[in-house]
């Protein structure tokens, strides 16, 4: 029992003397503008639709660390990206920004392929712009792209 007491006094000494992790400092997000804007709001199986997300950091503090990620529904396939950081990799529907600094616009393209023969799910495209953090630091959705007619004939 005394051994019980003097573990559980250690261990609350420990805890009071023991420093604190540093908190996670959150960064200001107010002056910051995410768009996302396609090439066309219709489209036909097999088409390639562009998207592209604009960043803008209007305040007076630099932003860091940043990248932006795009939410496809499923009759929407994700083939190309084209990331101001150059970044290869196999995920196309992320890019690495890094630094924004006050006054510094950025623009990301996503190409994506239009549906299949199969019927698949339409809905809303999605972007969001995230430092590591949650919740993600600016988040924009745009209307289905509407899928018309047949795939182009060839």
């Amino acid at each position: 029992m005394r051994r019980l007491v003097i573990l559980v006094a250690v261990l609350v000494a420990v805890m009071i003397v023991a420093p604190a992790p540093p908190a996670a400092v959150a960064q200001d997000a107010g002056a910051l503008t995410l768009s996302l804007t396609p090439s066309m709001t219709k489209a036909k199986i097999g088409d390639f639709v562009e998207f592209t997300v604009r960043v803008e950091n209007a305040g007076t503090e630099p932003l860091t660390g940043l990248f932006v990620s795009l939410g496809l529904p499923d009759a929407l396939d994700a083939r190309a990206k084209s990331c101001p950081s150059r970044e290869l990799g196999e995920d196309v529907t992320s890019c690495w920004i890094g630094d924004l600094d006050p006054g510094q616009t950025v623009e990301v393209s996503f190409t994506v392929h239009v549906g299949s023969r199969t019927r698949t799910i339409n809905g809303t495209v999605t972007a969001q712009l995230s430092d590591g953090t949650y919740p993600p630091l600016a988040f924009v959705a745009i209307p289905a792209i509407k899928i018309v007619g047949s795939p182009k004939e060839r």
